[in-house]
């Protein structure tokens, strides 16, 4: 039986390994580990991932900080459904990958396809910018099944309703220029002592910055509320897509703007000018 084995970073996206059922994998620090996971509270050799007779075991190879499941410290135990493991201090989350979950998986991705492509058609013929706004935060609601999201716009000529999420990971991604995910927010050194995390009790949370060339215009926020909840590096791919689409409508909404502007003030020339025309000839 086939599996995932997700690690969950504090400051990074979770990578995800795919376990075959005929391999064991040694999980450590070294670089000779099959799971490498390079954090100083692992041993070099720290645990062992197998496979018997169907049913897969996790066995602590004598590390230093023990290996923890679901909350029990074990020398050896049988994962025979989705377990919190905790390796030192990183946790890690294993899921059974039967037929089932793996055709959710496809079909998770093909959605996921299919979600991108009709967004792109919807804004072909719009440029309203709360449409934009709207389409992104329900998509990337649903992509990272996650709690709330948010459009953040930078450009002062966008009126946006409050944000409540979390701006000190929206200000890192801003200053980074790369996307910036947290997990286990309300025990980050940082973030727990946050109105935003401690009001909402936000337990994960992301921001990607939306770049057009070298200037970030916006940045997609999403968080979770949910304490086993994480962002994990196969959404990456989804996200990056998403926001070239978001970058290329907003520049879309601001040029209509613009036009719009321009027009306004033309016809408010003209109307001088006939005014003024009208006044000559009395």
């Amino acid at each position: 039986m086939r599996a995932i084995f997700d690690v969950v970073f504090q400051h990074r996206f979770a990578q995800r390994f795919d376990l075959h059922e005929r391999e064991a994998y040694v999980i450590g620090r070294s670089s000779e580990c099959d799971i490498q996971i390079d954090h100083p509270t692992l041993s070099r050799q720290h645990a062992l991932l197998f496979c018997h007779e169907g049913v897969w075991h996790l066995r602590d190879l004598n590390s230093t900080n023990g290996v923890f499941i679901d909350a029990q410290r074990a020398e050896e135990k049988a994962l025979q459904q989705s377990s919190l493991c905790r390796l030192g201090d990183v946790v890690c989350m294993f899921v059974p990958h039967q037929n089932h979950s793996q055709q959710v998986a496809i079909n998770q991705a093909q959605w996921c396809g299919r979600q991108l492509t009709q967004m792109r058609k919807s804004w072909q013929h719009s440029t309203s910018l709360q449409e934009v706004i709207s389409t992104a935060q329900n998509t990337l609601s649903q992509v990272l099944q996650s709690d709330r999201t948010a459009l953040v716009l930078l450009d002062d000529t966008y009126l946006l309703s409050p944000f409540d999420g979390s701006t000190t990971i929206v200000r890192q991604a801003i200053e980074s220029g790369q996307p910036c995910v947290v997990h286990n927010a309300i025990s980050h050194q940082q973030l727990q002592h946050r109105d935003s995390v401690k009001r909402q009790q936000i337990k994960a949370a992301l921001a990607v910055p939306i770049a057009l060339g070298n200037k970030i215009i916006a940045v997609l926020y999403a968080d979770s509320l949910k304490q086993e909840h994480y962002f994990n590096e196969h959404q990456i791919f989804i996200l990056q897509r998403f926001t070239q689409l978001i970058a290329m409508q907003l520049t879309l909404c601001q040029l209509n703007d613009y036009l719009n502007l321009a027009q306004q003030r033309m016809a408010t020339a003209r109307e001088l000018s006939n005014n003024v025309r009208t006044q000559g000839n009395l």
